[in-house]
């Protein structure tokens, strides 16, 4: 399920770079939204076997896990939901422009046409499969 909803969480870095900060900072607010996913993971695997010490008798541990998931996410959706959609002045002149989004089959055949795009998927296909 994680990687069904990573399809909506990841590009929104840069999303929300180019709508909040000015052209100068956008690319390390990039690098730090994406690399808060990562991040958000290594803390997981630091603290959750210091919380549940039995897995097969620990309950507790559980459910602590469960409510301070819970809360953390209720927090962060209040705070999400008190923001404004935009800032009320442009942080840069690119960010005062409508943002355009094309079609997803158009951009999916510039895609398949454009020959450095297939040579890096195959490069990265087969680093991964290595």
């Amino acid at each position: 399920f994680a990687g069904a909803a990573e399809v909506f969480f990841l590009p929104l870095p840069p999303l929300i770079a180019s709508t909040w900060f000015p052209a100068e900072r956008r690319t390390m607010c990039t690098a730090l939204g994406s690399l808060s996913n990562s991040v958000g993971i290594a803390i997981g695997y630091a603290v959750m076997p210091r919380i549940v010490q039995h897995a097969d008798s620990d309950l507790k541990g559980f459910q602590q896990i469960y409510l301070g998931q819970a809360a953390f996410s209720l927090l962060v959706l209040l705070f999400v939901l008190g923001l404004p959609r935009a800032p009320t002045t442009a942080p840069s002149t690119t960010a005062s422009k409508p943002l355009e989004l094309r079609s997803i089959p158009a951009a999916l055949k510039e895609l398949w046409r454009n020959r450095n795009y297939l040579l890096f998927v195959g490069a990265s296909g087969v680093a991964v499969a290595a």
